[in-house]
């Protein structure tokens, strides 16, 4: 199995964390400090499976690399967070789709030296990118210059994460600077953790909200980490597996995520509409689909190739 299918699964995986996530920060866990230390700190669990699959020393430049990649992955989600509770997903989320691919692509011909895109697979990325932007953008809600600095600062984050994450999987084996990387997001957590008061007085002061609420949203947030973990397993895999200039083609997949987001919503609504109720206009079900088939065309395209 190659990176391309790797990836779709993993996307598939993470369009569900996508439409829990949804709930989480809307409601009951809006904090994005808070978000984003649990997230950092919860990847330390993946320590747990070593005695399954071993962790092997790097050597200290490589460590250093892995270390930053996780780090600025962390720091990513944190911009992406911040910009999630201030705006709407509408005004963040395009932007950042767009810009990944585009800055992982420039910072891979910069950093990793290695390859090249073939032919035809420069119109995949084309349609994936444009099915990405397509499938997020809504009528009427503009992206602005304060909605874009977060969308832009985290798709700078996300794209030196995942070229660097590829530098050190080309000098090494899968397993151990995954396991690395999760250290770098660690610290990162930690830093929030030291430096925001509100944090720690959020996390030491006696929650107000009952128990059983407060046990619900506890349990589905660390179902929701471990799928996630999952799916990030299984994106990082695809990103070893890939050619090196290729890393951007997997950013640039992640339109699927909100493709099978949207089957999710729809499957939910449909037997359990006290969840979650999801109504569009027949121009937003066209842009929706016609973004969807942009990106198939481009998952054709890279298919045929045989990528």
């Amino acid at each position: 199995m190659n990176w391309l299918w790797i990836t779709i699964i993993a996307y598939a995986i993470l369009g569900l964390v996508s439409v829990v996530d949804r709930y989480l920060l809307s409601g009951p866990l809006p904090n994005p400090r808070a978000y984003t230390f649990y997230v950092g700190s919860l990847g330390m669990l993946v320590f747990l499976l070593t005695p399954f699959f071993g962790l092997e020393n790097l050597p200290l430049n490589l460590l250093g690399v892995a270390f930053l990649s996780g780090f600025l992955f962390v720091a990513a989600l944190f911009f992406l967070y911040s910009g999630l509770n201030k705006f709407e997903a509408s005004r963040v989320v395009p932007a950042m789709g767009g810009l990944v691919p585009i800055f992982t692509l420039l910072f891979s011909f910069f950093i990793l030296r290695g390859g090249a895109v073939v032919g035809w697979d420069w119109l995949a990325f084309v349609f994936l990118i444009s099915g990405s932007i397509a499938i997020t953008i809504e009528r009427g809600k503009k992206i602005t210059l304060p909605s874009l600095k977060f969308a832009a600062g985290a798709a700078l984050f996300f794209a030196l994460s995942f070229v660097f994450a590829k530098y050190v999987y080309l000098a090494a084996s899968f397993w151990s600077p995954f396991v690395w990387m999760r250290v770098g997001g660690f610290i990162f957590a930690a830093g929030i953790f030291v430096f925001s008061a509100d944090l720690r007085r959020m996390l030491f002061t006696k929650k107000i909200r009952e128990p059983k609420e407060r046990k619900k949203t506890t349990a589905v947030f660390l179902g929701n980490q471990v799928l996630g973990a999952g799916g990030s397993v299984l994106q990082s895999f695809a990103i070893f597996l890939a050619p090196a200039l290729y890393v951007a083609f997997v950013n640039a997949l992640e339109g699927l995520i909100y493709v099978f987001v949207l089957i999710y919503t729809a499957a939910i609504s449909i037997f359990f509409p006290h969840l979650i109720e999801e109504i569009f206009t027949k121009k937003t079900a066209f842009q929706k689909a016609a973004a969807t088939v942009l990106i198939l065309v481009g998952i054709m395209i890279l298919s045929l190739a045989g990528r």
